[in-house]
C-alpha cells in the first residue's frame, strides 16, 4: 500500500514536472515572438533615423533652413486657409458630440421659439458703501439714457421681443429701480423734492402701474428697518442699483453693443475722474465674453512667432557642437 502510494506521488510529481517544463516552453516561445516583432519594428525606424542624422550631419546649414523654412510655411498655410477664431461658448465649454448641443440646436434653430432678448446688464455701486437715495439714482438715470439717446435704439428696439410702452411707443423692456418713475427723469426731477420722498418711492413694494416689485433683480443687498422703530416697510442701505435692457437679438445687434459698452465705459470713466465721486458704473453685455476672448487672442497673436524664435534658439544651443563628427 505504501509502495502504490508512493508511485502515485511520483507520477503525479512526474506530470506536474512536465507541465512546468511546457508552460515554460510555451513562454519562452512567446517572448522570442514578442522580442522579434519589436526588433522588426525598430528596424525601419532606426534606419529612418540614422539616414536622417546622417543627411543633417552632412548638411547642417541646408537641414536648419529647410526645417524653419517649413515650420513658417506650415503655419502660413494654417493661418490664410483654415485659421479662424471661434470664442461661441456652446462649441468652446460644451462636449461633442453632446445632447445639450443638439437640443440648442433644435431650439434656436428648428423650434421656431423667438430668440431670447440680448440682456445689457448695468450696475451703479460704491464699492459696498451704501448709495440710497437722489445721488445714485440719478447716477442711474444718467447711465439709461446714455444708452437709450444712442443712435438706431428705437430703431432696433422696435422690434424687441420684451417690450414695453414708452410715450405710446413701443420700446425695449427695461428693469431698474428708475420705473418707479417710468423710467422718466423729468417725473422724477418734478415728483421728488427731498431724498426721503426718494427713498419712500424706492421702498414701495408695487411699481406705479402695480406689478410687484422683485427687490432682487434691481438693488444689491437691500435692508429694510425693523419693526421696532416702525421702519419695516422702508430701506434703510442699498448697496447696488442693477439695471437690464433687453435688446432684440438682430443683425444689428452686436454693432449697437459694441458702441453702446464703449460709451459705458467712457462714462465710467468720466466718474472716476470726479474728484469726490464714490460712484462706480460696471456694464456687461451679451457679446462682452466674445470680445474679450477676442482681444485677448489678438494681443497673444504676435507671442507665437517669438516663442518659435526662442525655442528654436533653445534648441541650436543645446545641440550644438563644434566637433564635426560628433
Amino acid at each position: 500500500s505504501d509502495d502504490h502510494h508512493k508511485e502515485q506521488e511520483s507520477t503525479i510529481s512526474t506530470l506536474d514536472q512536465e507541465s512546468d517544463d511546457h508552460h515554460k516552453e510555451q513562454q519562452s516561445t512567446l517572448s522570442t515572438v514578442w522580442t522579434n516583432t519589436l526588433i522588426s519594428i525598430r528596424k525601419p525606424i532606426l534606419r529612418a533615423i540614422l539616414a536622417a542624422s546622417g543627411l543633417a550631419a552632412r548638411n547642417p546649414k541646408t537641414c536648419v533652413t529647410s526645417t524653419i523654412l517649413f515650420c513658417i510655411t506650415v503655419l502660413a498655410i494654417g493661418i490664410f486657409t483654415n485659421f479662424r477664431v471661434d470664442v461661441n461658448q456652446d462649441t468652446l465649454w460644451t462636449p461633442t458630440p453632446s445632447r445639450v448641443l443638439s437640443h440648442g440646436k433644435w431650439i434656436k434653430e428648428d423650434s421656431a421659439f423667438p430668440d431670447p432678448p440680448n440682456w445689457f446688464g448695468m450696475t451703479v455701486h460704491a464699492d459696498g458703501q451704501n448709495i440710497l437715495g437722489d445721488e445714485g439714482i440719478k447716477r442711474v438715470f444718467t447711465a439709461i439714457d446714455t444708452v437709450r439717446n444712442l443712435p438706431n435704439y428705437d430703431k432696433i428696439c422696435d422690434q424687441a421681443s420684451i417690450s414695453m410702452l414708452k410715450n405710446n411707443a413701443t420700446t425695449c423692456g427695461i428693469s431698474s429701480p428708475t420705473k418707479f418713475w417710468n423710467f422718466d427723469v423729468n417725473e422724477y426731477n418734478n415728483d421728488m423734492e427731498n431724498e426721503k420722498d426718494t427713498i419712500q418711492r424706492l421702498s414701495m413694494m408695487d411699481y406705479p402701474d402695480g406689478v410687484p416689485v422683485d427687490l432682487n433683480s434691481i438693488f444689491g443687498k437691500n435692508e429694510r428697518g425693523s419693526e421696532d422703530d416702525d421702519n419695516a416697510n422702508i430701506l434703510t442701505s442699498v448697496q447696488m442699483y442693477i439695471v437690464k435692457i433687453a435688446l432684440p437679438a438682430v443683425d444689428e445687434i452686436a454693432e449697437f453693443e459694441k458702441i453702446a459698452t464703449k460709451k459705458m465705459l467712457d462714462l465710467r470713466n468720466q466718474w472716476n475722474a470726479e474728484s469726490g465721486n464714490i460712484y462706480r458704473l460696471e456694464v456687461e453685455s451679451n457679446s462682452s465674453f466674445d470680445d474679450e476672448f477676442i482681444r485677448a487672442i489678438r494681443n497673444d497673436i504676435p507671442l507665437v512667432p517669438m516663442v518659435f524664435v526662442v525655442m528654436s534658439i533653445f534648441t541650436c544651443l543645446i545641440f550644438f557642437r563644434r566637433n564635426w563628427v560628433y
